[in-house]
Protein backbone atom coordinates (compact mmCIF):
# COMPACT_ATOMS: atom_id res chain seq x y z
CA UNK A 1 0.00 0.00 0.00
CA UNK A 2 2.78 2.16 0.82
CA UNK A 3 4.60 1.65 -2.62
CA UNK A 4 1.50 2.46 -4.57
CA UNK A 5 0.94 6.35 -2.32
CA UNK A 6 4.73 6.53 -3.36
CA UNK A 7 3.86 5.43 -6.43
CA UNK A 8 0.84 8.10 -6.74
CA UNK A 9 3.18 10.74 -5.03
CA UNK A 10 5.37 10.14 -7.67
CA UNK A 11 2.77 10.71 -10.43
CA UNK A 12 0.89 13.81 -9.19
CA UNK A 13 4.87 14.82 -8.53
CA UNK A 14 5.76 14.70 -12.25
CA UNK A 15 2.56 16.24 -13.01
CA UNK A 16 3.07 19.62 -11.48
CA UNK A 17 6.68 19.40 -13.07
CA UNK A 18 5.49 19.23 -16.04
CA UNK A 19 4.07 22.56 -16.37
CA UNK A 20 6.55 24.41 -13.92
CA UNK A 21 9.65 23.16 -16.58
CA UNK A 22 7.14 25.00 -19.53
CA UNK A 23 6.68 28.00 -17.65
CA UNK A 24 10.76 28.09 -16.65
CA UNK A 25 11.85 27.07 -20.39
CA UNK A 26 8.93 29.67 -21.92
CA UNK A 27 9.86 32.56 -19.97
CA UNK A 28 13.57 31.84 -20.43
CA UNK A 29 13.43 31.65 -24.34
CA UNK A 30 11.31 34.77 -24.04
CA UNK A 31 13.62 37.02 -21.63
CA UNK A 32 16.67 35.93 -24.43
CA UNK A 33 15.11 36.59 -27.32
CA UNK A 34 13.98 40.37 -25.87
CA UNK A 35 17.59 40.66 -24.79
CA UNK A 36 19.11 39.70 -27.82
CA UNK A 37 16.39 42.36 -29.83
CA UNK A 38 16.85 44.75 -27.53
CA UNK A 39 21.10 44.23 -28.23
CA UNK A 40 20.92 44.16 -31.80
CA UNK A 41 18.25 46.99 -32.91
CA UNK A 42 19.52 50.38 -33.71
CA UNK A 43 19.23 53.84 -31.45
CA UNK A 44 18.85 57.18 -31.74
CA UNK A 45 21.05 59.59 -30.52
CA UNK A 46 18.66 61.49 -28.52
CA UNK A 47 17.77 58.08 -26.78
CA UNK A 48 21.01 56.90 -25.79
CA UNK A 49 21.53 60.44 -23.64
CA UNK A 50 18.66 59.59 -21.70
CA UNK A 51 20.34 56.57 -19.46
CA UNK A 52 23.91 57.49 -18.76
CA UNK A 53 23.71 56.50 -15.41
CA UNK A 54 21.77 53.28 -15.72
CA UNK A 55 25.66 51.57 -16.25
CA UNK A 56 25.94 52.74 -12.99
CA UNK A 57 23.21 51.63 -10.89
CA UNK A 58 23.35 48.25 -12.92
CA UNK A 59 27.16 47.67 -11.45
CA UNK A 60 26.04 48.55 -8.37
CA UNK A 61 23.08 46.16 -8.30
CA UNK A 62 25.25 43.39 -9.40
CA UNK A 63 27.68 44.24 -6.56
CA UNK A 64 24.91 44.43 -4.56
CA UNK A 65 23.57 40.76 -5.72
CA UNK A 66 27.45 39.19 -5.23
CA UNK A 67 27.12 40.38 -1.40
CA UNK A 68 23.49 38.83 -1.20
CA UNK A 69 25.02 35.57 -2.40
CA UNK A 70 27.94 35.50 -0.03
CA UNK A 71 25.79 36.34 3.06
CA UNK A 72 23.35 33.94 2.14
CA UNK A 73 25.81 31.22 1.60
CA UNK A 74 27.73 31.70 4.90
CA UNK A 75 23.68 31.80 6.66
CA UNK A 76 22.91 28.40 5.39
CA UNK A 77 26.16 26.67 6.26
CA UNK A 78 25.76 28.19 9.98
CA UNK A 79 21.87 26.64 9.72
CA UNK A 80 20.64 30.30 10.10
CA UNK A 81 17.62 29.58 7.63
CA UNK A 82 16.07 32.60 8.41
CA UNK A 83 18.88 34.65 7.75
CA UNK A 84 19.56 33.05 4.67
CA UNK A 85 15.92 33.51 3.43
CA UNK A 86 16.18 37.21 3.86
CA UNK A 87 19.49 37.26 1.82
CA UNK A 88 18.85 35.21 -0.70
CA UNK A 89 15.35 37.01 -1.25
CA UNK A 90 16.84 40.40 -1.56
CA UNK A 91 19.36 38.95 -4.43
CA UNK A 92 16.64 37.86 -6.25
CA UNK A 93 14.76 41.16 -6.03
CA UNK A 94 18.23 43.05 -6.68
CA UNK A 95 18.54 41.03 -9.77
CA UNK A 96 15.10 41.55 -10.80
CA UNK A 97 15.63 45.55 -10.26
CA UNK A 98 18.75 44.69 -12.35
CA UNK A 99 17.01 42.97 -15.31
CA UNK A 100 14.43 45.83 -15.54
CA UNK A 101 17.41 48.32 -15.73
CA UNK A 102 19.16 46.66 -18.28
CA UNK A 103 16.34 45.83 -20.36
CA UNK A 104 15.45 50.12 -19.95
CA UNK A 105 19.27 51.02 -20.60
CA UNK A 106 19.37 48.65 -23.88
CA UNK A 107 15.82 49.72 -24.85
CA UNK A 108 17.65 53.20 -25.28
CA UNK A 109 20.96 52.60 -26.39
CA UNK A 110 21.37 49.33 -27.87
CA UNK A 111 24.45 47.85 -28.20
CA UNK A 112 27.27 49.18 -26.52
CA UNK A 113 30.66 49.25 -28.79
CA UNK A 114 33.76 48.81 -26.72
CA UNK A 115 36.01 51.64 -27.67
CA UNK A 116 39.48 50.50 -26.19
CA UNK A 117 42.24 49.09 -27.80
CA UNK A 118 42.91 45.18 -29.21
CA UNK A 119 44.30 44.04 -26.13
CA UNK A 120 42.26 44.61 -23.86
CA UNK A 121 38.83 44.32 -26.10
CA UNK A 122 40.46 40.55 -26.24
CA UNK A 123 40.03 40.69 -22.28
CA UNK A 124 36.76 42.53 -22.39
CA UNK A 125 35.42 39.33 -24.60
CA UNK A 126 37.09 36.52 -22.61
CA UNK A 127 34.90 38.03 -19.58
CA UNK A 128 31.70 39.17 -21.72
CA UNK A 129 31.25 35.61 -23.60
CA UNK A 130 30.90 33.57 -20.48
CA UNK A 131 29.17 36.21 -18.84
CA UNK A 132 26.60 36.29 -21.15
CA UNK A 133 26.05 32.41 -21.45
CA UNK A 134 25.84 32.05 -18.04
CA UNK A 135 23.43 34.81 -17.57
CA UNK A 136 21.25 32.98 -19.98
CA UNK A 137 21.76 29.95 -17.86
CA UNK A 138 21.58 31.14 -14.73
CA UNK A 139 17.70 32.46 -15.25
CA UNK A 140 15.98 28.89 -15.70
CA UNK A 141 18.18 27.81 -12.64
CA UNK A 142 17.40 30.91 -10.64
CA UNK A 143 13.87 30.29 -11.15
CA UNK A 144 14.00 26.27 -10.41
CA UNK A 145 15.53 27.27 -7.14
CA UNK A 146 13.24 29.95 -5.92
CA UNK A 147 10.07 27.87 -7.22
CA UNK A 148 11.30 24.61 -5.18
CA UNK A 149 11.92 26.96 -1.93
CA UNK A 150 8.35 28.36 -2.06
CA UNK A 151 6.67 24.86 -2.62
CA UNK A 152 8.87 23.56 0.64
CA UNK A 153 10.91 21.04 -1.92
CA UNK A 154 13.36 21.82 0.47
CA UNK A 155 15.46 18.33 -1.18
CA UNK A 156 14.97 19.84 -4.86
CA UNK A 157 15.74 23.07 -3.34
CA UNK A 158 19.45 22.43 -2.10
CA UNK A 159 19.96 20.06 -4.94
CA UNK A 160 19.15 22.82 -7.68
CA UNK A 161 20.74 25.37 -5.44
CA UNK A 162 24.38 23.96 -5.62
CA UNK A 163 24.12 25.04 -9.10
CA UNK A 164 22.59 27.83 -9.49
CA UNK A 165 24.81 29.85 -6.67
CA UNK A 166 27.78 29.24 -8.45
CA UNK A 167 26.76 30.64 -11.56
CA UNK A 168 24.74 33.46 -10.23
CA UNK A 169 27.93 34.61 -8.34
CA UNK A 170 30.10 34.46 -11.73
CA UNK A 171 27.27 36.14 -13.16
CA UNK A 172 27.06 39.17 -10.72
CA UNK A 173 30.91 39.40 -10.51
CA UNK A 174 31.55 39.47 -14.61
CA UNK A 175 28.80 42.02 -14.89
CA UNK A 176 30.79 44.34 -12.59
CA UNK A 177 33.69 43.17 -14.36
CA UNK A 178 32.02 44.21 -17.90
CA UNK A 179 31.15 47.24 -16.68
CA UNK A 180 34.16 48.29 -15.43
CA UNK A 181 36.55 47.21 -18.46
CA UNK A 182 33.31 48.95 -20.74
CA UNK A 183 33.00 52.44 -19.13
CA UNK A 184 36.31 53.19 -17.44
CA UNK A 185 39.06 51.29 -18.63
CA UNK A 186 38.46 50.86 -21.87
CA UNK A 187 37.00 54.76 -22.78
CA UNK A 188 39.67 56.01 -20.60
CA UNK A 189 42.70 54.05 -22.59
CA UNK A 190 40.93 55.13 -25.75
CA UNK A 191 41.11 59.26 -24.33
CA UNK A 192 44.85 58.93 -23.14
CA UNK A 193 46.07 57.21 -26.61
CA UNK A 194 44.26 59.90 -28.63
CA UNK A 195 45.49 62.18 -26.64
CA UNK A 196 49.40 61.17 -27.63
CA UNK A 197 51.62 63.55 -29.11
CA UNK A 198 48.75 66.47 -29.18
CA UNK A 199 49.39 70.03 -28.11
CA UNK A 200 47.75 70.62 -24.57
CA UNK A 201 46.08 73.84 -26.09
CA UNK A 202 44.38 71.23 -28.82
CA UNK A 203 43.52 69.23 -25.89
CA UNK A 204 41.55 71.79 -23.97
CA UNK A 205 39.79 72.69 -26.91
CA UNK A 206 38.31 69.19 -27.63
CA UNK A 207 37.43 69.16 -24.37
CA UNK A 208 33.75 70.55 -23.02
CA UNK A 209 33.70 73.63 -20.92
CA UNK A 210 33.24 72.22 -18.06
CA UNK A 211 35.95 70.27 -18.28
CA UNK A 212 38.03 73.11 -18.95
CA UNK A 213 37.00 75.32 -15.86
CA UNK A 214 37.76 72.39 -13.44
CA UNK A 215 41.19 71.59 -14.41
CA UNK A 216 42.18 75.58 -14.93
CA UNK A 217 40.05 76.15 -11.14
CA UNK A 218 41.99 73.23 -10.00
CA UNK A 219 45.38 74.43 -11.10
CA UNK A 220 44.84 77.95 -9.65
CA UNK A 221 43.94 76.34 -6.55
CA UNK A 222 47.01 74.21 -6.08
CA UNK A 223 49.34 77.38 -7.42
CA UNK A 224 51.21 79.10 -4.50
CA UNK A 225 50.60 82.77 -3.99
CA UNK A 226 53.38 84.87 -4.61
Amino acid sequence: MSKQTAGNNGVRAGGRETPLAIIVAALTISLVAAIAWLLWRVPSDLEAGHASFLPSLNASLNGATTVCLLFGWRAIRRKQVSRHRAWMVTAVVLSAAFLVSYVVHHYQVGSVRFTGPDWLRLLYLVILVPHIVLSAVMVPFVLLTLTRALQGNFVAHRRVARRTLPIWLVVSVTGVLVYWLLYHVGSATQDKAANVGRPPLEIARSLPIEAVVRKFGAANECRPEP
